[in-house]
């Protein structure tokens, strides 16, 4: 039964995704003491609540990996005009603001919240790939280049409201997609140049978010870029090899230690050598999602399988940046490994769907 169930997938995408979930339950463990102990009476709360959404996550990706084509394409369309109406409702009452960004809609009557933005992620990937397959070889032409940069636009415009972050890892991934369509010279101009205009006007429009690029440039320690320098003293503890698991000291003074600074504790704890060991895995696996990619026959498997790869490298590459303060300080976790609800659900439902593709070659 494991042969049939896993018959001509590919195995090294597989195995690199079940290391980096390990990595994700060992490490969520001794970082999220301090968020569990502060705030839940609790050490061990956080790989308490994350092992349930695991589960769920490893479920949805035994049904991603058995989607047809046409039942990806069509609940993929459906999914993402959801997600729409869910992003929208991140501007009622119903949207939770943390930090200083509206990310989860709170379900009335269970106090609980998901986050709409993680959904889009993947149905626009998936809504996009259905619309570049139609048009394909047309790109250059003037009215469906107009076409893609409206569904960009619906995709990510919304989000940056309230997520800069996750719009600009939809907005990237989106744009590879593109790219890899056959966009020309000129069109690439246009949307960098789009880019460029809009992420200044979403940055100065918003306090915060100037405050924490200004911080960016400084070396100097403020409430900016405090969570920053406390991650790079933790490399700095950790050295070669760490002082140990769970013996991290840092844990206590980065604020969500346990999901967008994780690789931070993993520094202190094991080392250069951890990091560069989950920078190796999400190198393998950006290698086989786009070997997966390069191998599909049909063209909207293609762009399916170039567009999640994409996601989760764009993804991993945001977050490891911002805890090496090589990018202003931003929340976006880290696909597979950090703590997050939403965000082990659709990323292993995204491994799934991938998986489905190199089953389908």
């Amino acid at each position: 039964m494991k042969d049939r169930l896993f018959k001509n997938v590919d195995r090294t995408l597989l195995i690199v995704t079940i290391i980096l979930v390990l990595f994700g339950v060992v490490f969520i463990t001794s970082a999220g003491i301090p968020n569990g102990v502060k705030n839940h009476g609790d050490e061990y709360y956080q790989i308490k609540a994350h092992i349930p959404l695991l589960l769920i996550g490893i479920v949805v990706m035994f049904i991603g990996m058995n989607l047809t084509r046409r039942q990806l394409q069509f609940w993929g369309v459906i999914g993402f005009f959801l997600s729409l109406i869910a992003v929208a409702l991140l501007f009622t009452s119903l949207g939770k603001t943390e930090h200083g960004q509206v990310r989860s809609i709170v379900i009335p009557g269970i106090n609980k919240g998901f986050q709409p933005s993680e959904f889009i992620k993947v149905s626009s990937i998936i809504f996009f790939a259905s619309f570049l397959s139609m048009v394909r070889n047309k790109i250059e032409d003037s009215k469906t280049f107009i076409y893609a940069l409206a569904i960009m636009g619906i995709s990510a415009g919304p989000i940056l409201f309230k997520d800069f972050s996750t719009a600009a890892v939809i907005g990237a991934t989106l744009f590879i997609m593109l790219f890899a369509s056959g966009m020309k010279n000129h069109q690439f101009v246009v949307v960098f140049a789009i880019a460029i205009v809009v992420a200044i006007l979403f940055v100065t429009k918003y306090g915060y978010r100037m405050d924490r690029f200004k911080g960016f440039f400084s070396d100097e320690m403020n409430k900016e870029t405090y969570h920053q320098f406390q991650s790079l003293y933790a490399m700095a503890v950790g050295g070669l090899f760490g002082v140990g698991l769970f013996h991290s000291r840092f844990k206590y003074n980065i604020f969500a230690a346990h999901s967008d600074f994780i690789i931070a504790v993993i520094a202190e704890e094991i080392g250069l050598f951890g990091v560069a060991l989950v920078i190796i895995l999400f190198v393998v696996f950006i290698y086989s999602g786009y070997t997966i990619s390069y191998r599909a026959e049909n063209y909207f498997d293609k762009l399916v399988a170039l567009g999640i790869t994409s996601y989760i490298g764009v993804q991993a590459l945001f977050n490891i940046a911002v805890a090496c303060k090589f990018m202003p300080a931003t929340g976006i976790t880290l696909p597979f490994v950090s703590y997050g609800g939403t965000s082990i659900i659709v990323a292993l439902g995204s491994v799934g769907i991938l998986l489905g593709i190199s089953k389908r070659g």
